[in-house]
């Protein structure tokens, strides 16, 4: 299981805020932008992680003012364990090329209208999750099957 860890999120924003204040940083424009995206985007997660634990936070002291508030308070929650389900899911994408574009290919291949319609779910279904996620997608092309589906 992949856990978030956020000291370490820490730890490695600073070490890229201290290269990025180095002398002669912008020397090298492409390390410098690559450096400066790993910040942004590492910041923009803590960011998230830290609003989220002062939302609990919130949450945990109006339980303990008022123990009346429970079913409003767990509604008040859902959302927030939605959000650390997703920081969660973002741990995941940690390495060397995940900051960047990705290109799906899909083929039916040999099974007739039953893969030529499967592989039209499945374009479906990648589509949503990538749209769920706040992903940009672009279809390029797709080949339509005789009956149904795509090729």
């Amino acid at each position: 299981m992949i856990t978030f860890d956020p000291d370490s999120l820490r730890g490695r924003t600073a070490e890229l805020e201290g290269e990025m204040g180095e002398p002669g940083f912008w020397d090298d424009q492409q390390r410098a932008a690559s450096v400066s995206a790993e910040h942004a985007r590492l910041t923009r997660r803590l960011q998230r992680y830290e609003r989220l634990v002062g939302d609990y936070e919130d949450a945990k002291e109006l339980l303990a003012l008022d123990g009346d508030l429970r079913g409003e308070i767990e509604t008040q929650l859902e959302p927030i364990q939605h959000e650390l389900e997703r920081l969660q899911e973002d741990a995941l994408f940690t390495g060397e090329y995940d900051a960047g574009d990705a290109v799906v290919t899909i083929h039916s291949g040999t099974g007739g209208t039953d893969a030529q319609d499967w592989a039209e779910i499945l374009l479906r279904m990648y589509l949503r999750w990538a749209a769920d996620r706040g992903f940009r997608t672009e279809l390029i092309e797709a080949s339509p099957g005789e009956e149904a589906g795509l090729k």
